[in-house]
């Protein structure tokens, strides 16, 4: 759900429709803390240039441009300035690395190492199949989730 309230209120937001905070809240059906929370993300760790306009009630982007969020093949991204401090996107980033590394063990392993649920692994694996397109699976014979080819998890504001 995380992802894809984010990316309706970046809908939203390139839409110019967000109306006030409490308004945007209200439309993604959470607390103004975790729409504040969603803004700092956007500004903070995918470095958008989101501002908002008091005289019309919508958040918006300053620049043109627009947020990628995919699956970048055929080149492996290692940089030590790429590490979120949202869990939830960390978490994603972490299992990418573990899986292209072929080190995860199992489920119930991996989510040990991660620390979270195997019910929000599950949930994390499937958000990278359907809303990422990242070729992974569980390969029985190395015992551990692997990603078919190399690549990485791209999050970031890309001018047009």
């Amino acid at each position: 759900m995380f992802i894809q309230n984010i990316k309706k209120f970046i809908y939203l937001i390139e839409s110019q429709i967000t109306g006030n905070p409490e308004r945007a809240a209200a439309k993604l059906e959470i607390s103004n803390r975790t729409l504040h929370n969603y803004c700092h993300l956007i500004k903070n760790e995918l470095n958008a240039p989101l501002a908002y306009d008091k005289f019309r009630e919508t958040y918006y982007f300053s620049t043109e441009g627009s947020l990628k969020w995919h699956w970048v093949e055929g080149i492996e991204f290692v940089s030590d300035d790429y590490h979120f401090k949202n869990k939830r996107l960390s978490c994603l980033n972490d299992i990418v690395n573990m899986a292209l590394a072929k080190n995860t063990g199992g489920s119930k392993i991996l989510s040990s190492k991660l620390k979270i649920s195997e019910r929000n692994l599950f949930y994390y694996i499937d958000l990278l199949r359907t809303e990422f397109n990242v070729p992974i699976y569980f390969d029985r014979q190395v015992n551990s989730y692997v990603i078919q080819n190399r690549g990485f998890l791209s999050f970031r504001w890309q001018i047009n």
